[in-house]
């Protein structure tokens, strides 16, 4: 998929068709007479105009008066084209189809996009610029206001090659890194620029600028019968695992990520289904055995006869691959299967495949997590009349000695249950586990505000129409998993491996459709996906059915106490580089490597990698 980048704005010459975008706009407001100035990127973020020939034929399209660029795919593009008839040629790309539905719909044109799409929309009749992103952000867009004018792209670094002044790191944004392992929409580690948020369209016109949702999740708390609401859902994510495998001519190219779970595993099936041939399906497994769900994948594979391929990541690969990894993405980023995600990436790509399926946004559409599972055992505690818990239960445990190993995980028990969410969703967070003020320096704790993290969150939670806490947190983790986490994760590694990603899970059919099945259907008496489980219990492997949830993680923390990693980080972290920034105290860190030696959860290894992430990033971006 093309990337897009431009500005808005009236040149003082004629824009040159250059690796860097051009710094000659003159400032807003802008006005009729404008001209929206449009680029192709590449992997690299590098820009080329739009007209060339990189952008391709879909990405730009020009008329009288309008003007569009995009990065599309868009899924019901046949539908949409049979409502335009006319008035679209039929060799027209996805631009044209965008103005041809402006033309009829105006602003309600995005409404009709089905699939994974930006683009920016210049109105010269109108003055007026439209930015527009897909509904989960699988294909961002950013912008800036300021010299040269409004600026925006697929890629922060786009904008960044055209601001005048480039802007300085928001220290703000280093904090919301810390607490999510990411920068969280609309928040960008730079100052000024911005993140559009999902399904929302940004309009400009006469100097002034608005943002708007068009489309959201939604739920339905109204009573549904199991036996009817799951036999739509293989059929939902049938149709759109064909649409996807089968979009731009890619069915001789794909494939699809198999890591073994119920997700990876179903969409797999699908895919040979609507190829009418086995599938080709790619695995990375690890030599840690608690992190190897290989043998789920082959039995998938198995099953379906797919064309199997595996990839088995060590240490020395993770280490390899760091440059690359912190050079990869725009921003800080630290989550660490990121890692995982390349390497399946790649071995993809040298088997001739350039077009992969993920399962992404499974687990937050039908309650596939164990944290959810976590969340109901909390809330039973509330089940308990509140006058017995406060007269009698917690006094009686107070007086009891915490030393005994029972009266210990009771006290923790009733800590994290009477928290009020989103608090107790978080309260594994380092922020939540030691004082701030042990973390970081004066400087930094007087830059920040360190409740914004959780308020932030608390935004998500509180959004969604619904009685249901269970679908408050599914809607959060959209949010904040996989739009801000899980898709830039595996969209930047399959590009950097010169694949593109395709998720029919985040089809807006399937959602809407998970959206009206009530929170008891997909999280039952602990039993998680049930209804998903129930959907898909003629088509997976019993063994897959059963097995509890594993998730796509890496044993970073496990490499971390060992070379290469181990010192790589030690010398990152405690040398003067990181110091300097002026983040993080350094008898935090010290003590930090200290637990990790010492501690064999993941916790501390994980914490060591968003911190040394940070670190590598700056150095990378410097």
């Amino acid at each position: 998929m093309n990337a897009i980048c431009g500005f808005i704005g009236r040149t003082r010459g004629a824009a040159p068709i250059t690796p860097t975008l051009p710094r000659m706009a003159e400032a807003l407001p802008v006005r009729a007479g404008d001209v929206l100035h449009t680029y192709a990127l590449d992997a690299g973020g590098f820009a080329s105009h739009a007209g060339d020939a990189a952008a391709g034929r879909d990405s730009a399209h020009q008329e009288p008066g309008l003007t569009v660029v995009c990065a599309a795919e868009l899924y019901n593009a046949a539908v949409l084209r049979e409502e335009v008839g006319d008035a679209l040629p039929p060799a027209a790309g996805e631009a044209a189809l965008i103005a041809a539905l402006y033309r009829r719909h105006q602003l309600g044109c995005v409404r009709q996009l089905q699939g994974a799409f930006a683009f920016a929309l210049w109105d010269v009749e109108r003055a007026r610029l439209l930015l527009a992103t897909d509904g989960f952000g699988i294909q961002p867009l950013h912008y800036l206001v300021g010299e040269p004018g409004l600026m925006f792209g697929s890629r922060i670094a786009a904008i960044l090659r055209a601001a005048a002044t480039p802007p300085g790191i928001d220290p703000q944004a280093i904090l919301h890194y810390v607490y999510f392992s990411v920068v969280p929409t609309p928040h960008t580690v730079y100052r000024g620029i911005r993140k559009l948020p999902p399904g929302h369209l940004l309009t400009y016109a006469d100097g002034a600028m608005h943002l708007e949702p068009y489309w959201d999740v939604s739920y339905a708390d109204a009573p549904v019968r199991l036996a009817d609401c799951a036999p739509p859902i293989p059929r939902l994510l049938g149709d759109a695992v064909r649409a996807q495998a089968t979009y731009g001519g890619a069915a001789d190219r794909v494939g699809a990520f198999l890591s073994g779970g119920t997700d990876s595993s179903a969409i797999s099936g699908l895919l040979g289904d609507a190829l009418q041939r086995p599938a080709r399906t790619f695995s990375i497994g690890f030599a840690e055995a608690d992190f190897n769900e290989i043998g789920y994948a082959r039995l998938a594979a198995e099953r379906f006869r797919s064309e199997h391929h595996e990839y088995f990541v060590t240490a020395e690969d993770a280490a390899a691959f760091l440059p690359q990894l912190a050079a990869a993405y725009d921003e800080p980023f630290g989550n660490s299967s990121a890692i995982g995600a390349y390497y399946c990436a790649r071995l993809a790509r040298a088997a001739g495949v350039d077009t992969l399926l993920a399962g992404d946004g499974g687990d937050e559409l039908f309650a596939g997590n164990t944290r959810y599972v976590a969340n109901q055992i909390f809330e039973r505690y509330h089940r308990v009349p509140a006058w017995f818990r406060a007269r009698c239960f917690e006094p009686l445990l107070a007086r009891l000695p915490r030393a005994l190993p029972l009266v210990d995980k009771a006290n923790k028990y009733v800590r994290r249950a009477t928290l009020p969410q989103p608090r107790r969703f978080f309260s594994y967070n380092l922020l939540h586990t030691f004082d701030p003020r042990s973390i970081f320096t004066d400087d930094f704790l007087d830059a920040v505000d360190l409740d914004a993290p959780l308020a932030l969150a608390g935004d998500h939670y509180r959004r969604p129409a619904t009685t249901s806490m269970l679908h408050r947190l599914l809607y959060l983790d959209l949010k904040l998993a996989i739009t801000d986490n899980d898709l830039r994760k595996v969209t930047r590694m399959g590009e950097l491996a010169g694949v593109r990603v395709r998720y029919p899970m985040l089809d807006r059919l399937l959602v809407e459709h998970s959206g009206s099945i009530p929170a008891w259907l997909k999280l039952s008496r602990g039993r998680e996906r049930h209804v998903f489980k129930h959907a898909f219990q003629g088509l997976l492997p019993p063994e897959i059915l059963r097995k509890p949830k594993h998730g796509f993680g890496v044993p970073v923390s496990r490499w971390l106490r060992q070379a290469p990693l181990r010192d790589i980080a030690h010398d990152a972290l405690l040398g003067p580089s990181f110091a300097q920034r002026g983040y993080v105290r350094r008898s935090f860190l010290e003590q930090l490597f200290a637990w990790h030696r010492d501690d064999r959860t993941n916790f501390f290894g994980d914490t060591l990698w968003v911190f040394l992430m940070l670190e590598l990033w700056h150095r990378a971006h410097a």
